[in-house]
């Protein structure tokens, strides 16, 4: 751990001016990189210091660096910067047991679905009680018992890795200590073999687990160990994480506390049903009523495997592409794609009332052709998309 008024920072952010001197924020950023450390985020401030001026001049240069090791052995960590009371400085406050929220919420774990049972499992557990008539509150409820039902079965099913890799090194360690003074009987070669197999069975699906909770989408199986994905959930968390509120004057740091506020400003921003003082009678109107008892039912394989609209746009898109020649291809891409982009913007125009933004066919087919023209004139989208604007005669 490297921590206290260091006088460098990293980034341009890090100064309220643009006075920076870049040659030894690429040493200081070196020195962090070669000696692999990670900055600790820091909740509630951006600047550490000030010059205590009149053209105040505000850094950041007091931190706390920590190796992955001491991240991972303390994954508890929360850095608040505090009043700078009669100094120049902010003092930094590290607390190694954060009261982080100890309930757990459910995760959905991804290798559920390659083990047996799991779909069967979902089909007992998607039942809600028939008094239940409001669809929100039906959706919720059919979530929360299957929630309920897949944590139980996973429990069942898994258990806890970290533990059952815990017994096991311990008998494993064990039975090595044994070897050294005798031989071992055949079963406790076999249990020690069998162990060793387990443990690389566990030691994959704590990493598929821990790969899950840090969101890194874009490394390859195989390419990182389960520390980085711990670091990267655990700083992600950590990031996350409100130290406290103020509510009605009041500095609230309890954690149920602040869950009950924030469900109370919710409930008011949504609002709660209210009884209808005027109802439509659809028998008077002599409209029969539609039986909707089918749609909580599952999905079959043939509904799920339904072409969409978007299936049927890129079949056009393929087949229209394969008639240009290679040397336009991209600039046909780039044409469609800007079509689809400005028919999105003018859906959502539409949905969210936005009337300044909407326009007619013929304003919008200007529009996009006048977009196209500009992007040519400028040099974007490379030769091949000027190429097929000369073929096209959008000139």
């Amino acid at each position: 751990m490297v921590l206290g008024d260091v006088n460098m920072i990293l980034r341009a952010e890090e100064k309220n001016n643009t006075n920076l001197n870049r040659s030894m924020m690429r040493r200081f950023k070196a020195f962090v990189d070669n000696n692999e450390l990670k900055e600790l985020y820091m909740h509630g401030r951006r600047f550490t210091w000030s010059n205590e001026r009149e053209n105040v001049v505000m850094t950041k240069i007091d931190r706390v660096l920590v190796s992955v090791d001491w991240e991972l052995y303390y994954p508890d960590v929360l850095l608040q910067a505090l009043s700078t009371n009669i100094s120049d400085h902010a003092p930094l406050h590290l607390s190694t047991a954060a009261p982080f929220c100890a309930k757990k919420r459910f995760r959905f774990e991804l290798y559920w679905t390659r083990l047996e049972g799991f779909e069967q499992v979902v089909q007992e557990a998607w039942v809600c009680a028939e008094e239940i008539t409001d669809p929100f509150k039906r959706l919720d409820a059919l979530l929360r018992n299957t929630a309920v039902a897949l944590q139980a079965w996973g429990q069942r099913t898994t258990g806890n890795i970290k533990i059952q890799i815990a017994i096991a090194n311990y008998v494993i360690l064990r039975l090595d200590k044994a070897m050294e003074s005798r031989a071992l009987t055949w079963l406790e070669r076999w249990l020690r073999r069998s162990l060793k197999h387990t443990m690389l069975g566990l030691a994959s699906l704590q990493r598929t687990i821990e790969r899950q909770r840090s969101r890194l989408k874009w490394i390859k199986e195989g390419d990182a160990n389960t520390k980085l994905f711990q670091a990267v959930a655990n700083g992600r968390r950590c990031k996350n994480f409100i130290p406290h509120i103020r509510h009605n004057g009041e500095l609230i740091t309890d954690q149920v506390r602040k869950e009950e506020i924030f469900s109370e400003v919710y409930e008011r921003l949504l609002g709660q049903a209210n009884a209808r003082e005027v109802e439509v009678d659809l028998d008077f109107i002599g409209l029969e009523g539609i039986d909707l008892s089918e749609l909580d039912g599952m999905f079959t394989e043939e509904e799920a495997t339904i072409p969409v609209a978007q299936d049927h746009l890129l079949d056009w898109w393929l087949a229209q592409r394969a008639r240009w020649s290679r040397d336009v291809k991209r600039g046909f891409d780039t044409v469609v794609i800007a079509v689809i982009w400005a028919l999105w913007k003018q859906r959502n125009a539409r949905v969210f009332n936005r009337t300044n933004q909407q326009l007619n066919a013929p304003e919008l087919a200007s529009s996009v052709i006048g977009e196209l023209k500009e992007w040519k004139a400028a040099g974007l989208g490379g030769g091949r998309f000027s190429g097929f604007c000369e073929t096209v005669g959008l000139h």
